[in-house]
């Protein structure tokens, strides 16, 4: 129990969000920007100033972010010349004029406000600058032209970590175990007397019974972790909110017309008792990809990937929310690693051929999406292709991953405490079957009863999902199969440090295959 204690205490040491946002919307139909209203309140660790900022005041700096988002040139010209010093004008997330123009690949504009003397590094509130804006929108001759100016990488979410890895923990965040065996010792003495009084054989039974029964319950606790961390904060059937937002989406969370100007559709369909609900994008073929996101996270997850990914409009979209997820229905029991999210994949794939006509439909998924997009295709037939970021192989090996890597800190190279740990592990792991369902068919049990081509995607430099899973999925996988190990890579994070490259193989495999 002890033990559990010291993991909980160290999942609770995650790295600060952003809290206390509020924001009240209506659309724009200017290129897709948004009219907000926008209060934003910061604790300590960030540091922002409090402010209000409202896109359709008329001043020439709103004004020249919407004309460089669109790429009008001789706007731009017009309003630099009426009024220079609103080059630095910054919308909500702090973008300027140079931010939108590299977001929309706009090489004349950014050319005009470089050589008025619009600053080429600045950064936004996310830690963003010009060229990261035109690493992600694939514009190489933008970044050419940058760099030449003097325009430098913002490393903020290359090096950034996911919320849950646990990076840069100080060494002062974890109590010395020896601390905490003497804290032990020291509080059972008074207890060991009392009991000695009653003679021998009970305090042998009692001290029996008494650990089997904080060996369950804090397997219990452990398997509740593992099911529902702290994360996962469901809110079924409500709008999706911005409360507890990984800091790895940059910024891009609101929805595809805003983030990308994109139109979509609001969706809905069932998956057995579930109704669960998303946002589909109409491109120009029979074409369909199928974005499932991570445990705990819902839709907004793929946003930063969709633009490209879509590859000028050929292939359509569906990003949902699965059940337990966002904005679909649940009652907050957490996720099963892709085993019941899998069938909300099934459906999402037999609704897009059914209703939206797809002839071919390629499924998308990341971490517990991963494992569910593997384990949907091996029982449907409405899946063609299936693409998998850092999946699970299954729970339990996860949970004893992690588990091991916190307790191990507090055990030592004692004999007893490590077979107490061993001990404990198996419990825990019988807990989660016990949650999931014994005998249930995971990823790994299932992977080589693919028919469909598959490409596993994982980083070296992942922390959540040990690189591992994906090499042994791999072994077990039947051809066609591809296997991209990223270097340094962070969970779920492939894309935001290898932009082009993710884009790249992902396009080339789906082209090769579809």
């Amino acid at each position: 129990s002890y033990s559990f204690c010291t993991l909980l205490s160290l999942k609770n040491m995650q790295s600060t969000q952003l809290r206390g946002r509020k924001e009240r919307r209506s659309f724009l139909d200017d290129g897709g920007l948004l009219r907000r209203t926008f209060s934003l309140s910061e604790d300590g660790a960030i540091g922002r100033l409090k402010r209000r900022v409202s896109m359709d005041e008329d001043t020439c700096g709103a004004q020249l972010i919407l004309a460089a988002r669109k790429g009008d040139v001789k706007a731009v010209k017009s309003l630099l010349k009426n009024k220079k010093s609103d080059m630095e004008y910054a919308d909500l997330e702090g973008r300027t004029a140079i931010h939108h123009a590299c977001k929309g690949g706009h090489l004349n504009v950014v050319e005009i406000l470089s050589s008025a003397g619009c600053k080429v590094n600045v950064q936004d509130y996310y830690g963003r600058t010009a060229i990261a804006e035109a690493r992600r929108a694939g514009a190489s001759d933008l970044v050419s032209f940058l760099q030449k100016h003097g325009a430098v990488d913002s490393d903020k979410f290359a090096e950034k970590e996911s919320v849950v890895d646990g990076g840069g923990m100080e060494t002062g965040d974890v109590v010395s175990h020896s601390v905490v065996k003497k804290l032990c010792a020291l509080s059972s003495v008074p207890f060991i007397l009392l009991l000695a009084m009653q003679g021998s054989w009970f305090l042998v039974m009692f001290a029996v019974l008494t650990a089997i029964w904080f060996l369950c319950i804090a397997a219990y606790l452990v398997s509740e972790l593992s099911v529902r961390p702290p994360w996962y904060q469901p809110a079924p059937g409500k709008p999706l909110t911005e409360q507890g937002l990984p800091e790895y989406w940059q910024g891009i969370y609101t929805n595809p017309k805003y983030d990308h100007d994109l139109p979509y559709e609001d969706v809905e369909f069932k998956s057995g008792s579930y109704t669960i609900r998303g946002w589909w994008i109409q491109g120009n073929t029979d074409k369909c990809l199928v974005f499932v996101h991570g445990g705990g996270r819902d839709r907004r997850a793929w946003l930063r990937h969709l633009k490209t990914l879509r590859n000028e409009g050929e292939y359509s979209a569906l990003l949902f929310d699965l059940r337990e997820h966002g904005a679909s229905d649940g009652n907050g029991i957490g996720f099963h690693y892709g085993i019941t999210e899998s069938r909300d994949v099934e459906s999402a794939a037999a609704w897009v051929k059914a209703n939206r006509g797809m002839s071919k439909v390629v499924v998308i998924g990341t971490s517990v999406g991963g494992s569910a997009v593997i384990i949907a295709a091996a029982h449907s037939e409405n899946i063609d292709v299936v693409v998998s970021e850092n999946p699970v192989t299954h729970a339990t090996a996860l949970q004893r991953f992690h588990l091991e890597n916190n307790v191990n800190t507090y055990i030592g190279s004692s004999f007893s405490l490590r077979m107490f740990a061993s001990v404990f592990s198996a419990a825990s792991s019988a807990m989660l079957k016990a949650r999931i369902g014994f005998g249930a068919r995971e990823a790994i049990h299932v992977i080589s009863d693919l028919n469909q081509p598959i490409l596993l995607m994982h980083g070296r430099g992942d922390k959540v999902v040990p690189h591992s899973h994906s090499e042994e999925l791999f072994s077990y996988a039947t051809e066609p199969k591809e296997l991209w190990m990223a270097p340094d890579a962070f969970h779920c994070g492939l894309f935001d440090r290898y932009p082009e490259e993710f884009t790249t193989r992902v396009t080339t495999f789906l082209q090769k295959h579809l």
